[in-house]
């Protein structure tokens, strides 16, 4: 028996607290099985690329993301990022992002331009939510890899000659100004063995030493140097 001097709707105040915290915390594990099987989906298979992931969300639940797409026998555009939100919240913007890139993907356009499609989409249906990410594209007929920066502003490739190298790219998150522009760096695939995409939570883990260094989203690339293609990878 529950004794309160306050009630809410005929109910005692302890007793719908409870009700309340009980509710939420189903909602979270509902949502965290929902985010878990959409994050987990089976990546593109292509004959001498090997692509891996990462997914460490700080929480039962995240704004991290990532998503690809083959969009053609020689195309397949990708988005790795961070929504603004923490939370149940956060997850659901993820699930709305996720219908807004396929969407735009399907208007076969040039990246930048899908990037500031992309933005301008989150402006108007994801009102004051910012997606800080990095948009890609891998055309495997010219044998290069495209990336554009949108508030995620640094990327990492390691070299056929085994070097790790630290690319930049400057742009604001998808969402948080209209008209401005972009970077984007194309990459020949011949160039690098393995190309790092990472958040900044997993940057953040790594210098808290939570998790192994190795532990990086990342796209494995074939080094032209090698026979048949096969894969010269670094330890992850």
């Amino acid at each position: 028996m529950i004794s309160t001097f306050i009630t809410i709707e005929g109910m005692p105040a302890a007793l719908t607290t409870a009700r309340d915290i009980t509710s939420r915390k189903k909602d979270l594990v509902y949502a965290s099985l929902l985010q878990k099987k959409m994050m987990y989906k089976k990546l593109p298979e292509v004959d001498g690329l090997e692509f891996g992931t990462v997914y460490v969300p700080a929480k039962s639940v995240s704004g991290d993301l990532y998503f690809m797409k083959r969009i053609n026998q020689a195309q397949i555009i990708g988005i790795i990022g961070d929504i603004s939100g923490k939370g149940l919240s956060a997850a659901m913007s993820v699930s709305a992002f996720e219908v807004i890139f396929h969407e735009s993907v399907k208007a076969g356009i040039p990246l930048m331009d899908l990037v500031e499609l992309l933005s301008q989409k989150v402006s108007d249906y994801l009102m004051n939510t910012y997606v800080a990410a990095i948009v890609y594209l891998i055309d495997l007929d010219r044998g290069t890899i495209e990336l554009t920066g949108a508030g995620i502003n640094e990327f990492y490739a390691i070299t056929t000659k085994g070097l790790l190298k630290r690319y930049e790219l400057k742009g604001p998150s998808l969402g948080m100004f209209e008209h401005l522009s972009y970077d984007s760096i194309k990459l020949t695939l011949q160039e690098i063995t393995r190309l790092i995409l990472y958040t900044d939570g997993i940057s953040d883990q790594i210098f808290a030493k939570e998790i192994d260094p190795g532990l990086f989203k990342e796209v494995s690339i074939p080094s032209g140097d090698e026979p048949d293609g096969d894969l010269r990878t670094a330890s992850a």
